[in-house]
C-alpha cells in the first residue's frame, strides 16, 4: 500500500482537542538544546498551538488542536552562528491520554557527523521527562533523504503493516536490477531494521553485501514509522545497539544506562 493513502486514524488512532499545554519554550530550549556541542536554539524558536486540519503537511489523526514546535538549530563555536538543523515536532494526545510526538520535519545540514545521534538522544530524553511514550515521523529515501534508513537503525517500527508487503516486493526487484541474491526469505522482513540489516550475494559469486542498507537508502520509498519509548522496548534495544555501532558509548551512559 502507498504510504500517501494509508489513513491516519489508522496510525494515530483518535486524538483528543487538549494538548500538551505544560510544555513552555523554556522547556524545548533547557531540554533539546545541545550546548556540549557548542549547538543551541536559535532565538526564533516558535511554538504554537494550531489548527491540524487546516494544515495539509500535518496528520489529521491529531484532530484539532496540537502543540507544534519550530525548532532551529545553530552552532555558535567562534561566533559562526551556522544553522545545522531544521526540526519540526508536533505534540499530541490521544483520547485514551496517551501523549504522543509527531516529527514532521528533521533535516540535518550535514550529514555521518553524529549530530543525529545526539538530537535522537535529547528528543527521547525530553519525551519520557514528558511522559511521551510514542514518536511517530515519516521515514524517507527521497530527494537525497536517508531517513529510511536511519529510522529503522534508530529502532523505529512499522506504524502500519500493511506497508511490509509492497516494501519486500520493492526489495525484490530492486536486488534483482542491482545483481543480488538477497539471502534472507523475505517473509522474514517483518521490521524496518530487518530490511536495514539484510544481506545479498552478487549473482556472479563475491562477498555478501548490504543491500539492505542500499535498497533503503537508493529507491525513493516511504514508510511511517512509530518509536517505542516504554523501558525495554526492542526499539529502544536496537538503537543502543546502533549507539555501539557508531562508538558512543559516552550517549548510551548518558541517556540509556537504566536500558543496558
Amino acid at each position: 500500500m502507498n504510504p500517501k493513502s494509508i489513513d491516519n486514524k489508522t496510525l494515530f488512532g483518535e486524538t483528543k482537542k487538549n494538548l500538551l499545554e505544560e510544555i513552555t519554550r523554556e522547556d524545548v530550549i533547557k531540554g533539546l538544546a545541545m550546548p556540549e556541542k557548542d549547538i543551541i536554539i536559535d532565538d526564533n524558536i516558535k511554538l504554537e498551538i494550531i489548527n491540524c486540519s487546516e494544515n495539509s503537511d500535518l496528520p489529521v489523526a491529531f484532530n484539532n488542536k496540537m502543540l507544534t514546535v519550530d525548532l532551529p538549530l545553530l552552532y555558535v563555536k567562534n561566533n559562526s552562528n551556522q544553522k545545522v538543523a531544521d526540526v519540526f515536532l508536533c505534540f499530541g494526545e490521544k483520547l485514551n491520554g496517551e501523549r504522543i510526538l509527531f516529527i514532521a520535519n528533521r533535516l540535518l545540514k550535514k550529514q555521518n557527523e553524529g549530530l543525529g545521534l545526539d538530537l535522537e538522544c535529547k528528543i527521547e530524553s525530553f519525551c519520557k521527562e514528558h511522559k511521551i511514550n510514542s514518536i511517530y515521523n515519516k521515514a524517507s529515501s527521497r530527494d537525497k533523504k536517508v531517513g529510511a534508513y536511519v529510522w529503522a537503525r534508530y529502532g523505529y517500527e512499522f506504524a502500519d503493516e500493511s506497508q511490509i508487503e509492497n516494501l519486500r516486493m520493492k526489495f525484490y526487484y530492486f536486488a534483482i536490477k542491482q545483481g543480488i541474491v538477497i539471502t534472507t526469505f523475505l517473509e522474514n522482513l517483518k521490521r524496518p531494521i530487518d530490511f536495514a540489516l539484510a544481506q545479498g550475494v552478487p549473482q556472479n559469486g563475491g562477498e555478501k553485501v548490504n543491500i539492505g542498507k542500499m535498497f533503503l537508502l537508493n529507491s525513493n520509498i516511504e514508510w511511517h514509522g512509530k518509536r517505542d519509548l516504554t523501558p525495554g522496548s526492542q526499539g529502544t534495544k536496537d538503537f543502543i545497539a546502533y549507539l555501539k555501532e557508531r562508538g558512543r558509548e559516552d550517549l548510551i551512559e548518558k541517556y540509556y544506562a537504566d536500558e543496558k
